[in-house]
């Protein structure tokens, strides 16, 4: 169905990502860059959805998703967990990473802590 703006067929000029977006197709995201920052100002977790303070430690990654760039914030200690989750349930399962997961999982496995607590319980 052409988008016609100024009488143009904007929809024909889309990159092929945001085209198959706008037509209800499941794209899939790419992280660009991932790296550990001491944050500059609050953020909240992806992995637990709690808050992680300015000039606290945190993974953060820089995606990509149906032509939107976004950054994703990470305690460390919640990039651990969802690491060692995915070792389990296999790398490629992204039906796993949704907002909350860490938490989600822990639950799963019936671990009655925090994240923290759960990485620290190996040492």
């Amino acid at each position: 169905m052409p988008d016609m703006r100024h009488g143009i067929d904007t929809y024909r000029l889309l990159p092929e990502r945001a085209r198959l977006r706008y037509e209800g197709v499941k794209s899939m995201v790419c992280v660009i860059s991932e790296k550990d920052v001491i944050v500059r100002k609050p953020h909240q977790c992806f992995g637990c959805l709690q808050s992680i303070q300015k000039g606290d430690p945190a993974n953060r990654q820089v995606c990509t998703d149906s032509g939107e760039i976004y950054s994703l914030y990470m305690h460390t200690y919640c990039d651990s967990v969802m690491y060692e989750m995915l070792s389990i349930y296999g790398m490629d399962n992204e039906e796993l990473l949704i907002e909350g997961c860490v938490t989600e999982y822990l639950r799963e496995i019936e671990f009655d802590g925090s994240p923290l607590e759960y990485v620290l319980r190996e040492c």
